[in-house]
This record gives C-alpha cells, sequence and structure tokens, in this order.
C-alpha cells in the first residue's frame, strides 16, 4: 500500500526513509534483489518517490554505501579507548574496536561485500573510494592512540592499510564459519603488523 502521505516528507527524511528500506531490501535480497520498484513497496510510497530522490539503483546503492561509512566513521569517532604505550597495542585496540562493529551486525557484513563487488564491476572508482574510506577510518584511530614519536613519518598511512586488509580476511572468514572464538584469537594474535618505531632506528 502506497503512503499517501509521501509528499509530506521533506527530502531529507525521506532520502533517510528510502536508505532504510534498501538497506532491508539489501539484507533480505542482496544487490540483485534490490530495485527501485521493491524500495518504494518496502519503504510503502509511490515509486515515483525512490526516482524523484535517487537517479538510479547505482545511485541508491552509493548513498547505502556512503552513509555505512559515515555510520562507521562516527561510531569509532566516538569510542573511548584504552591508553596504550606501544604500536602493538594500538593495533590491537583498533583491531578490537572494528570487530565489535563486525559481530554486532554480520549482515551489514555480507551487504558491503556485495556492494564492494558491485561497484568493483560497475564503477571500480566508487568500490577504491570505499576501501580508501576505511583505511581512513582506521589511520585516524591510530592517530588518536600512538604518540607521534613513536613511528616513522608516513608510516601510519601503510599500518591503516594493512589492519584495513587484514580485518577484511578476518571477517569473510567469519562470516563463512561464524566461528567467533576463532576470529577473536586471531584478533589477539595477528600476522606482522608492526612499523618500526623511531627508536628502533638510532
Amino acid at each position: 500500500m502506497v503512503d499517501s502521505r509521501s509528499k509530506r516528507v521533506p527530502m531529507a527524511e525521506r532520502r533517510e526513509q528510502l536508505l532504510d528500506a534498501a538497506e532491508r531490501v539489501l539484507v533480505k535480497d542482496g544487490v540483485r534483489g534490490l530495485t527501485t520498484r521493491s524500495v518504494a513497496a518496502e519503504a510503502k510510497c509511490a515509486l515515483a518517490t525512490v526516482h524523484y530522490v535517487f537517479d538510479d539503483v547505482d545511485d541508491l546503492l552509493a548513498g547505502v554505501l556512503q552513509r555505512s561509512v559515515a555510520d562507521v566513521t562516527q561510531h569509532l569517532s566516538e569510542k573511548e579507548f584504552q591508553a596504550v604505550h606501544t604500536v602493538e597495542e594500538a593495533v590491537a585496540e583498533c583491531l578490537l574496536a572494528l570487530w565489535e562493529l563486525v559481530e554486532a551486525d554480520p549482515q551489514r557484513q555480507i551487504v558491503q561485500y556485495e556492494l564492494t563487488l558491485h561497484f568493483l564491476r560497475r564503477d571500480p572508482s566508487s568500490g577504491r573510494q570505499q576501501y580508501r574510506d576505511y583505511a581512513s577510518i582506521v589511520e585516524g584511530m591510530l592517530a588518536r592512540l600512538i604518540a607521534p614519536e613513536l613511528l616513522e613519518p608516513g608510516s601510519i598511512d601503510s599500518l591503516a592499510r594493512r589492519i584495513t586488509a587484514y580485518v577484511d580476511g578476518l571477517i569473510l572468514q567469519y562470516l563463512l564459519d561464524r566461528d567467533s572464538g576463532r576470529a577473536r584469537q586471531d584478533l589477539i594474535d595477528p600476522p606482522v603488523m608492526t612499523v618500526r618505531s623511531e627508536r628502533d632506528t638510532r
């Protein structure tokens, strides 16, 4: 049933409602099951409303992706971390913070993978931007945790990319076997994930 009040909803609010609906459709049916018609049905609004707010399906999916990155950024920027004294401790704090988001909503992680693969085929620049955004989030956490004198200039960027890649692999493994205990053990004892400190170069 179409909501007769659709036209009264402010554009910004309607956009959020449609993104909410799109996320629900993605969780249920995946990227292949998402159409503007299915989103309109989920949001209980007219199909024309979806096309008024979003140009097409890709525009809608890009909106879901951008909002997801913004949500993760806000959540982690507000998180309080324990005091750390080494790069290794900072890495452990970052890994745990990221993993808490994974376990809180595994279905969202599946959606993220689907969106990444979708844009790799349709618009590779969006896929690359997604990874840059997540690496930037990790870099921001590291910058909050690690004293500048502990790292070589420019090394935090490399460390952030490696953490992002490592967590990405762990997420895929976890989604396949749902072994939370093993995943957390891997977080405690990651492979080589450190960078040389300034002290090591003296």
